[in-house]
């Protein structure tokens, strides 16, 4: 059966991955805040934002997310990236890519800070 709302990332009708779960915000509605919250502090995520065709509202069904973090001070992300990557991707039901704001390369950050949209904020 359909679910007449429409993706909340793609908008497009249908059955709806997105619709399930506790609202963060309106605009994440379906992210669960719980686990979310959970996870970032379990990293030491400081804020985490969304960013690329999520955040301009351009996805395709088949679209990642693209998430910038920021860690709290004197934190370190080694091999548990994967493990956060992981979590993540669990939590927003798709793959995800994720990239630290103090990697980001010179030439994208100005367009990348200006799309990020706060996701998760300590």
């Amino acid at each position: 059966m359909s679910d007449p709302r429409p993706d909340r990332w793609t908008g497009e009708r249908g059955p709806n991955e997105w619709s399930a779960g506790s609202v963060r915000t309106e605009a994440w509605g379906g992210v669960d805040a719980d686990r979310l919250d959970a996870v970032c502090r379990q990293y030491r995520i400081s804020a985490l934002y969304v960013f690329g065709s999520v955040a301009r509202g351009e996805a395709a069904s088949t679209s990642d997310v693209d998430l910038l973090y920021d860690l709290e001070l004197g934190a370190h992300l080694g091999w548990e990236i994967e493990d956060l990557s992981d979590s993540l991707a669990e939590i927003f039901g798709r793959p995800v890519d994720l990239v630290s704001r103090a990697a980001l390369h010179p030439l994208l950050r100005a367009t990348v800070l200006e799309e990020a949209r706060v996701v998760y904020e300590a």
